[in-house]
């Protein structure tokens, strides 16, 4: 539960209210710019957890001093949801960070203009994805623009790197209509079908006007089911 708010003053010093003997955690919110901590020096993200920090310990009618965050310079990555075929913008659309390790760092949304920008971050490599939940008629994607289903491996996309002090720009999602949904095939999907993998000789469904249509109950033993685009010329 937060017990305090604080705005440090021109010289960088904080003080809290009084509040009960106890042990307290710390953490900054800053302006872009200046990677977040929780005390002692730990990078904090987005929703990060203030008990990952340093016990704080406070005795009645003292203050406990030295409770100081060094923070360090971070960079940042920002870019456009939108979609593909319209152009229109995404507001709203929350964007997941990850690091190159897989571990996910939090969730920043994208403004009215369809642009996001996340916090500041450590000088590092790291992935971003969509989260398409609230827009069930569109495909979740990985930069770059990589079809990514909701268990996708993040570093299966492009990495982005970030520097101090900058923001890298231009890391862009243009997302396409679901190829299914509600049992439908999207606007324009008409030469899709799907088949059976690795053998892409046992066709499993076809579109029939826009209709997902089953050919068969099963695909064959040790095969799974992949969209594939028929270019209409035999080829894949």
């Amino acid at each position: 539960k937060l017990k305090s708010l604080k705005l440090t003053g021109a010289d960088g010093v904080y003080w809290t209210d009084a509040m009960p003997a106890g042990n307290y955690y710390a953490l900054t919110w800053n302006n872009p710019g200046y990677v977040s901590e929780v005390y002692a020096d730990i990078p904090c993200f987005m929703a990060c957890a203030p008990m990952s920090g340093t016990p704080i310990a406070v005795t009645t009618g003292l203050t406990t001093s030295g409770i100081a965050f060094a923070l360090t310079p971070g960079g940042q990555f920002s870019g456009r949801v939108s979609n593909v075929r319209s152009g229109n913008s995404f507001y709203g659309m929350p964007v997941r960070m990850f690091e190159a390790s897989g571990v996910e760092l939090g969730t920043t949304s994208s403004d009215i203009s369809g642009t996001y920008l996340t916090p500041a971050l450590p000088p590092g490599t790291y992935y971003a994805r969509t989260d398409i939940s609230t827009w069930g008629t569109f495909a979740d994607e990985v930069y770059q623009n990589l079809p990514c289903l909701s268990d996708c491996t993040p570093s299966t996309g492009t990495p982005i790197v970030v520097s101090p002090g900058t923001v890298t720009s231009l890391i862009d999602f243009a997302l396409e209509p679901s190829l299914v949904w509600n049992g439908h095939f999207g606007v324009g999907t008409s030469g899709w079908s799907l088949w059976a993998a690795p053998n892409t000789s046992d066709m499993v469904s076809a579109v029939v006007n826009g209709v997902f249509e089953f050919s068969r109950a099963q695909p064959p033993p040790g095969t799974t089911n992949r969209l594939y685009k028929n270019n209409r010329d035999g080829t894949f």
